[in-house]
C-alpha cells in the first residue's frame, strides 16, 4: 500500500488496514506525487513480482476479478498491463451499454421524506424503490439537467426501451468527454451495478474474449503487471511530461510493441 496523502484522517484508516493483516506492508515515497511525478511510485516496485494496482476511487470488487486478472498476466507474458473490466471507467461503458449491463434510470421526481438510510441495510437494492413514475417520453439532458436534490434516489424504469431515453445513452467510445465527467451517466452505470448485483447477473458485463486495446487508452485504476516489465524501462527517467497512464498503456506498449 502506497501513502501519497498528507490528510491525517486518510492516513489513520491507512494504518487500520495495515494493521489488519500481517502481510501487508507501506510502501512510502519521499514527496507527495501526482500526475507527473508518479514514476517516483513506479521506481520503488520490487522486481520478480506480480501486482495488482487498485486506486483508492475502486469501491466494490467481484470475487473473483483479482484471481482472473493475475491469471492472464501469468498466463500472456506479452501483455505489458491486463486491466479489470471496470465499470463506470470509459470506453468500457459503451461495451457494457451494449451487453445489456446498463439498465434505465432516472432521479427521482419528488423528494422523499424522513428516509433514514442507516436503517435500512438493504436500501442499495432497487428492488427496495418504488419504480419511475413520469411521462413516457421524458428524456435526460445530460448537457444541462442538474442533481434533483442532495442525496436524491435513482428509480428503475420499468419500461426497458426507455434505455434510449437515459443519460446512459450518450455513452461513446471516447476516453474523456460526457462518457468520462458526466455525473448523470456515472449514476446510471453504479445503479445498474446494483441491478445486477442483486439480480446475480454479473456475467452481462463479461466478454467472450479478452479486449485488446492495441493503441487505444484503457485506464489504470485496477490492473495487473509484473514488475520487471515496468522496472526495465527505467521509470525514473520517464519523461516529464508525461504522467504514469500515458506511459503504461499508450507509449510503452507501442514501443516495446507489447499488447495491453
Amino acid at each position: 500500500m502506497i501513502g501519497i496523502t498528507d490528510q491525517t484522517d486518510n492516513l489513520r484508516y491507512l494504518e487500520e488496514i495495515l494493521a489488519s493483516n500481517p502481510r501487508y506492508k507501506k510502501v512510502h515515497p519521499q514527496e507527495i506525487t501526482s500526475t507527473y511525478t508518479y514514476k517516483h511510485i513506479w521506481k520503488l516496485l520490487e522486481k520478480g513480482k506480480y501486482y495488482v494496482k487498485i486506486d483508492d476511487d475502486v469501491v466494490w470488487i467481484d470475487d473473483n476479478a483479482i484471481p482472473n486478472l493475475v491469471t492472464r498476466k501469468i498466463g500472456n507474458p506479452n501483455d505489458f498491463v491486463v486491466s479489470g473490466n471496470i465499470i463506470n471507467n470509459p470506453p468500457l461503458g459503451f461495451f457494457h451499454m451494449r451487453t445489456g449491463a446498463v439498465h434505465p434510470y432516472f432521479p427521482e421526481r419528488f423528494q422523499s421524506l424522513n428516509v433514514n438510510i442507516s436503517s435500512r441495510p438493504d436500501y442499495w437494492r432497487p428492488s427496495q424503490h418504488p419504480p419511475w413514475d413520469g411521462p413516457t417520453k421524458f428524456e435526460w439532458d445530460i448537457k444541462s439537467d442538474l442533481p434533483s436534490w442532495a442525496n436524491h434516489s435513482w428509480l428503475r424504469v420499468p419500461d426497458d426501451t426507455a434505455l434510449y431515453q437515459t443519460p446512459a445513452a450518450k455513452l461513446k467510445y471516447e476516453f474523456w468527454g460526457d462518457s468520462y465527467d458526466n455525473w448523470a451517466i456515472a449514476s446510471q452505470m453504479h445503479m445498474s451495478l446494483f441491478e445486477n448485483i442483486e439480480k446475480n447477473q454479473l456475467d452481462l458485463y463479461k466478454f467472450s474474449k479478452s479486449w485488446i486495446m492495441y493503441e487505444d487508452r484503457i485506464r489504470i485504476n485496477f490492473m495487473c503487471f509484473y514488475s520487471d516489465d515496468v522496472l526495465n524501462t527505467d521509470p525514473e527517467n520517464w519523461p516529464n511530461d508525461k504522467g504514469d497512464e500515458d506511459m503504461l498503456v499508450l507509449d510503452l506498449p507501442k514501443k516495446l510493441r507489447r499488447r495491453k
